[in-house]
C-alpha cells in the first residue's frame, strides 16, 4: 500500500504532463483507460477503474473501489469516499466502529462540479449533472440534475 502511496505521489505532480499521467496510473493499475487527470488529484487505492475519455481535474479524491465511467467529467476539489464506519452505538466504549467499503459508481457522460462531496455507496446514472458543492447522500438516475447540500432533483 505504501508504494501505491509513493507512485500515486508521483503520477500526481507537477513534472508529469496530463496526457501522460493516465498511463502511469494504469502501470499501476489495470482499471484505468486513455483519460485525462490533472496533478493534485489522490487515488487511494489501485483498486479504481476510470473510463475513455474521463476527465479529472485538480485536487481530487478518489476512494478505493470507485468507478468512473467513459467520458465524466469531474471539477476541481471533488471527494468521492468508499470507506465509512460502522455506528457501534451510544452505549459503546468506542462510537467508530470498523470500517466498512461501499464502493461508488459514476456513470458514463456524468457531469460532476467542483467541490462535491459523494459518500460511500452511491451510484451517480450516466448523463447525470451534480451541481458544484453538493453533497450526494443517495443514488441519482441517468439523465437527472442534481445540487445542493443535501443533493436533491432540480426540475429542469
Amino acid at each position: 500500500m505504501y508504494l501505491w502511496q509513493v507512485w500515486g505521489g508521483f503520477a500526481g505532480s507537477v513534472i508529469i504532463p496530463n496526457q501522460a499521467r493516465w498511463l502511469l496510473y494504469r502501470l499501476a493499475s489495470r482499471g484505468f483507460a486513455r483519460s485525462s487527470v490533472e496533478q493534485g488529484t489522490i487515488f487511494c487505492h489501485p483498486d479504481v477503474s476510470v473510463g475513455r475519455g474521463a476527465y479529472i481535474n485538480r485536487r481530487c479524491v478518489i476512494g478505493r473501489g470507485v468507478r468512473i465511467g467513459a467520458r465524466v467529467s469531474i471539477g476541481p476539489g471533488v471527494q468521492v469516499s468508499t470507506a465509512r464506519h460502522r455506528d457501534e452505538g451510544p452505549g459503546a466504549e468506542r462510537r467508530a466502529g470498523p470500517v466498512e467499503l461501499r464502493p461508488v459508481n459514476i456513470g458514463d457522460g456524468a457531469w460532476i462540479g467542483g467541490g462535491v462531496f459523494i459518500v460511500p455507496g452511491v451510484t451517480i446514472g450516466a448523463r447525470a449533472v451534480v451541481g458544484a458543492g453538493a453533497v450526494v447522500t443517495k443514488d441519482i438516475p441517468p439523465g437527472e440534475t442534481w445540487a445542493g447540500v443535501p443533493a436533491r432533483r432540480l426540475d429542469t
